[in-house]
């Protein structure tokens, strides 16, 4: 079955918001949902569960406003939503504290980007004494998420001054069937995607004829694809980092963000998703079951926390696979969190050399320096060495940051743009070898053999992973990795089913050994090719 987040048809009744939720901290009960818009939207199991994990668990004195994504699981349905945390100090309140209080809009539809304008807007309307009741009408009245599969839209919000354009996610024809994203222009091939960004313009502008209703105000004119915008300069001055965090993900480990806070956290998270696609980040779409893989904002009350502390203080490697948790509480940097595969610290508190005795351990492998700032738990089974930064980009990224000009928007988009087409090229590099290897068979080498298997096949890196980038033994090193780890199944079928191209209808005759029943071409969208 396909997953509500995956598939716009399959989302039915709640069309593209679940509900929106005002959250407050109580000194004396803590976190608790005090309203939701339609009433009842919540489950009185689902209501605890939101309160606790929207909240940030770690919130400084400084800090007034906070977005950051969250997703959760209930009853094996996931929930996505985007939060808006706030703080109002009150000198009259106990402890000083002030009212705090979080905003959330949740939907079962994987559009990060959307919800956290909605979000924004309904803070404001909370803010200004409007009534959420006429954003949700206003939302009620935009075509259903289904009709707009292949079609743009302008999506309104006139009480609000506000006017949305989506984007509908970028599809594959269904043949040719092709497992790379393009390189030129650069566009949306996951989940985490923003179709576009546009600055800020007068709506007789942007508008004229697409809403009579608007009124002549300045709108924030955004457009949406599955997720959306995200921050490439979250990473701050460890933006060189990007390269040795993405091998590591593609080689099956576990990554942990410690941000400032939980935007900075989150945006990290969702940029590394983006640049991951189209390969399928989400448990949900891999196998369906449910466990914790990608969590934006991971706290102390996440369901998973428990389970993954046993897990580091038992030094159990086997459920550690996969996994980019995003948090900004200090105390995963204690024990036994500092047993996790690798962590990237990006708040003021981190050691000038957080890499510490590790850094002897890699001593002579290629590319030290792009894994330079990375702690290396006991977990960890990989080391990054195949991937070094690229001066040009990074060059380029230090020169858009330094533009003139005050729109951060542009700048961001420009930075994304470029990103983008960057790790589509070095992703398509790292494919193509690939697909004549499993062009007649979807199976995988035993595990533990993929190396030797890769050297009978006498698979041939090419571009970025060839000599004289990389040697041959750590490309090939990386490939055994990507084969046993989380995306070895769902990559050798996918790359089965391009041959099968010319008979679309074709179904295989015996059930594959990996975590899929079946995987045909009409049915990769049920699998997640796009994530």
């Amino acid at each position: 079955m396909a997953s509500p987040s995956r598939s716009l048809s399959a989302h039915n009744g709640h069309e593209w918001i679940r509900c929106l939720c005002l959250v407050n901290f109580d000194l004396v009960e803590g976190p608790r949902v005090v309203e939701t818009w339609p009433e009842g939207a919540l489950s009185s199991e689902e209501a605890p569960v939101l309160a606790r994990i929207s909240f940030p668990d770690f919130a400084p004195q400084g800090w007034h406003e906070e977005a950051y994504m969250l997703r959760y699981c209930i009853g094996g349905a996931w929930t996505h939503g985007a939060a808006l945390f706030r703080r109002e100090w009150d000198e009259a309140s106990a402890r000083n504290q002030g009212a705090q209080c979080v905003i959330c809009v949740l939907s079962f539809l994987a559009f990060f980007g959307l919800l956290a304008s909605l979000a924004r807007t309904a803070a404001e309307a909370i803010a200004t004494g409007g009534g959420l009741h006429e954003l949700l009408s206003c939302i009620r009245a935009w075509p259903a998420p289904s009709e707009l599969q292949s079609r743009a839209a302008w999506l309104p919000l006139p009480r609000y001054a506000r006017l949305l354009f989506w984007r509908p996610p970028e599809e594959e024809n269904d043949s040719p069937l092709s497992p790379l994203p393009p390189l030129s222009p650069p566009r949306p091939c996951s989940v985490w995607d923003e179709a576009a960004v546009f600055d800020s313009q007068p709506l007789d502008h942007v508008a004229r004829g697409a809403c009579a209703v608007m009124p002549e105000e300045e709108a924030c004119c955004r457009g949406h694809g599955r997720y959306g915008d995200w921050n490439p300069f979250c990473f701050g001055e460890k933006l060189e980092l990007l390269w040795s965090c993405w091998e590591l993900l593609l080689a099956g480990e576990s990554l942990l963000i410690l941000g400032e806070g939980p935007a900075q956290a989150s945006d990290c998270a969702l940029a590394l998703a983006t640049l991951l696609g189209p390969l399928p980040l989400l448990a949900e779409e891999r196998a369906g079951d449910g466990g914790l893989d990608l969590q934006p904002h991971f706290t102390v009350y996440d369901a998973h926390f428990q389970r993954l502390r046993a897990t580091l203080a038992s030094s159990d490697t086997c459920q550690m696979s996969g996994m980019l948790l995003g948090t900004a509480n200090p105390i995963f940097r204690q024990k036994p969190f500092d047993n996790f595969p690798y962590t990237l610290d990006l708040s003021e508190a981190a050691p000038t050399s957080p890499l510490g005795p590790v850094r002897e351990l890699l001593r002579g492998v290629s590319g030290l320096t792009s894994c330079d700032g990375l702690k290396r738990g006991s977990l960890a089974k990989y080391v990054p060495g195949v991937l070094r930064q690229s001066p040009e980009i990074l060059g380029e990224l230090a020169r858009i940051a330094a533009s003139g000009g005050d729109d951060e928007e542009v700048k961001r988009a420009a930075a994304q743009l470029l990103l983008r087409g960057h790790f589509s090229e070095i992703l398509r590099n790292l494919l193509e070898p690939l697909k004549t290897l499993f062009a007649a068979s979807y199976e995988l080498p035993v595990v533990g053999m993929e190396e030797a298997w890769l050297q009978e096949q006498n698979l041939q890196p090419v571009g970025r992973f060839a000599e004289p980038f990389c040697s041959r033994s750590a490309a090939l090193a990386l490939y055994a990795a990507l084969l046993r780890g989380p995306f070895g199944p769902w990559l050798s079928q996918y790359l089965w089913s391009i041959s099968q191209h010319d008979d679309v209808t074709s179904t295989p005759t015996s059930t594959p050994s990996g975590i899929f029943s079946c995987v045909t071409p009409n049915s990769r969208r049920q699998m997640g090719v796009f994530l």
